[in-house]
């Protein structure tokens, strides 16, 4: 019977590590033999006018480089709008106190409805499933630097005909992460700067190619943890190319086509040592000849 013990004892000690004094951290490297699991509900609304283009792509609120990709394709530029309720479940786990691997897996309900024509989508769908790392390269006292890629194991897309796609590989994310850590009076305060690179490939469906614009941009995230608790917000500013139709340029004829700008705000509560929830919304916005915008409201529960 003391052996048993001593087994289980052991799996859950490599299971959850030692339960963190605060909420998981985004941004910085978890450290070792912690695994935090979490499963997050979204509701989010996407408008796009006059450039629908390929599948838009959005980033989940924390700063990984997770990417869902979410069925807005359409030949024609006409105006769309769309609700999803959004199913993502995610993990996170850390070896060795310099490596973070993770990675989720998405599932969607949506609602849409293209203006002037008598197109309506209401699909329940897989939408796909990504897998990533980040590297502690140098750290400090309260200073880190971490490199990371995210890629997609395999993505779906919802089409006009409600026919869908499946593609494998077809995207990546590279990403800096520049973090600072403060810890005083029971309190901790991160703030992390990620520079980003997201890769779209060509991806195809039938007897038609498409391929998601490329984005470039800069994400600033605040946290301060006390005790259970832990509240954030985060910035983003991206710079986007072109979607690609069967290797014609969607938008703007020197392939740049989007500036965008958001924010996500949110907080996260321990429940206890091991669970706890976090609430988020987020907003996003691209201009110039892109014109989409999104929002949604996430709430989510963690195990760690």
């Amino acid at each position: 019977m003391k052996k048993i013990s001593t087994i289980l004892s052991f799996l859950t000690f490599f299971s959850f590590g030692i339960a963190q004094a605060t909420p998981p951290i985004e941004g910085d490297v978890l450290e070792g033999n912690h695994l935090v699991v979490g499963a997050n509900i979204s509701a989010m609304g996407i408008g796009r006018k006059d450039n629908l283009g390929a599948p838009i792509l959005i980033g989940n609120p924390n700063i990984n480089g997770q990417y869902i990709s979410l069925p807005t394709y359409s030949k024609d530029k006409i105006k769309s709008d769309q609700f999803d309720a959004l199913l993502n479940l995610n993990v996170r786990y850390g070896i060795l106190d310099y490596v973070e691997v993770f990675g989720n897996a998405n599932g969607y309900y949506q609602a849409s409805n293209t203006h002037y024509t008598d197109t309506h989508i209401n699909e329940m769908n897989f939408a796909g499933a990504n897998i990533g790392a980040m590297l502690t390269v140098y750290k400090g006292e309260t200073f880190r630097v971490a490199i990371g890629d995210n890629s997609d194991i395999v993505n779906n897309a919802i089409f006009d005909d409600n026919s869908s796609s499946l593609n494998f590989f077809k995207g990546h994310t590279f990403m800096l992460n520049l973090t600072r850590i403060k810890e005083a009076d029971g309190k901790i305060g991160s703030y992390t700067a990620q520079f980003y690179y997201r890769l779209n490939l060509t991806q195809k469906h039938k007897d038609e190619s498409f391929k998601n614009g490329d984005e470039a941009g800069v994400k600033y995230l605040w946290q301060l943890g006390k005790d259970n608790k832990m509240g954030y917000f985060g910035a983003n500013v991206a710079f986007r190319s072109s979607d690609k139709i069967n290797g014609v340029y969607t938008g703007h004829k020197d392939n740049f086509d989007g500036l965008g700008v958001g924010f996500s705000t949110g907080g996260k509560y321990d429940i206890n040592s091991h669970l706890g929830y976090k609430i988020d919304f987020t907003f996003m916005a691209y201009g110039m000849e892109y014109n989409a915008v999104y929002s949604g409201i996430t709430f989510g529960l963690y195990l760690k």
